[in-house]
């Protein structure tokens, strides 16, 4: 490694020096047409699916796992090139070898069909700093783009814009807590919190915990098990006849021979209580199938037994019992399971649902056996493509 040109010139002439920079322009010039080329190319593939037949669940993950490009670069050429779809202009400009990827990027937030000729000028003219400066006196969000770095190894820092009814929300959540704590708390802390408490609620493989939990809870307090379920509506309607089946006037024999005791309500046994429950289910049952023959508005009759309002044509499906959607979150903790080209696991935790290995209307069944979470994507190409690619592991 030289430190001073002086020392270079002894070893290198001028001919070789210039040599080096003219094959270095030339990789250069290859490197713009190859990024022209690769923004064509996943055009082709956004287009016609191309991802979805290999079996990736977005563009993103094809990008990445396919084309082994880092996060920075897979959302630098797929947000160039679908708005380069979009505008004439832009394509033709970065086709040409005019812009760059880098800069083009820059600019996508902003341009449109009406300012694009300005802002491609701009990109052209203007050193990356400054044109970052003209896109924030525009849209001034996408100076700040969302994102999050490690401070230390349990600790991120985390930046986004955020609007001023948003910030004012967030304050309120923050003065609740430190009134219940009765101590200030940081706007980390209220985040956290905040974060927790939806979780608690929404996130599915935390209902299955809870869910899970209440089960053998029931079970080690009655001691059998939990087949019979009562719906809340049939649970409200049946719970005069449990008062009334476990309060029935039960005689002793000395109550029967002897006046000294007068008829009263004996604490029934445990196997009472499995009695009334069963025959409260049984009524239950009978008043719904009763209600479905009468063609009550309120009522219709589904195979889990559940009451609820009358159903559309296109919402006629069997509904999937809570305790397999239980049993499936449990097992597969709330991510898609189908198997990428490259042997790996989806894992998506968005756009889930509940697949039938085995379709019921080829005899398919609610076990969990029969059940897998798979994302939005793959579920559409298990019943459309059925390709081997995109099959996942059972």
């Amino acid at each position: 490694m030289f430190t001073r040109l002086n020392e270079v010139q002894k070893t290198q002439n001028e001919k070789s020096l210039r040599a080096i920079h003219s094959r270095t322009c030339e990789v250069v010039a290859k490197l713009k047409s190859c990024e022209a080329e690769l923004i064509l190319c996943l055009q082709e593939v956004d287009r016609f699916l191309v991802h979805r037949f290999l079996g990736y669940n977005n563009l993103h993950q094809y990008a990445m796992r396919a084309l082994k490009l880092s996060e920075a670069q897979s959302y630098a050429y797929i947000t160039v090139a679908r708005k380069a779809r979009e505008l004439p202009l832009l394509q033709q400009a970065i086709t040409a070898g005019e812009l760059t990827v880098s800069k083009a990027v820059r600019i996508t937030s902003v341009i449109n069909g009406e300012n694009q000729r300005k802002w491609i000028g701009l990109a052209l003219e203007l050193p990356k700093r400054d044109l970052e400066r003209e896109v924030a006196r525009v849209n001034p969000r996408a100076a700040r783009p969302e994102q999050a770095r490690f401070l230390d190894a349990h600790t991120l820092e985390l930046s986004t814009p955020l609007s001023e009814s948003g910030y004012r929300k967030l304050e309120r959540v923050r003065e609740l807590m430190s009134s219940s704590q009765r101590e200030w708390v940081s706007l980390e802390h209220a985040i956290e919190s905040l974060a927790e408490f939806y979780l608690q609620r929404k996130d599915p493989v935390r209902r299955a915990e809870r869910a899970e939990r209440r089960r053998r809870r029931t079970d080690s307090i009655s001691g059998f098990g939990h087949d019979v379920t009562v719906a809340t509506s049939i649970a409200n309607f049946g719970a005069t006849e449990t008062t009334e089946a476990s309060q029935t006037p039960v005689l002793g024999n000395a109550a029967t021979n002897t006046h000294d005791q007068a008829p009263g309500f004996v604490t029934p046994s445990p196997s009472d209580e499995k009695l009334a429950r069963a025959r409260t289910s049984e009524v239950a049952l009978s008043f719904l199938e009763k209600q479905a023959h009468q063609g009550s508005p309120e009522f219709s009759l589904h195979t889990s037994c559940r009451p609820s309002l009358r159903t559309t044509p296109q919402s006629r499906r069997r509904p999937l019992p809570a305790a397999s959607q239980h049993h499936v979150h449990l097992r597969d903790q709330g991510s898609c399971q189908a198997r990428l080209p490259d042997g790996a696991v989806c894992g998506s935790r968005v756009w889930l649902e509940v697949h039938h290995l085995t379709p019921r209307s080829e005899g398919g069944t609610d076990a969990v056996d029969n059940l897998l979470t798979l994302c939005r994507a793959h579920h559409q190409a298990w019943h459309q493509a059925g390709t081997t690619s995109s099959r996942p592991h059972a």
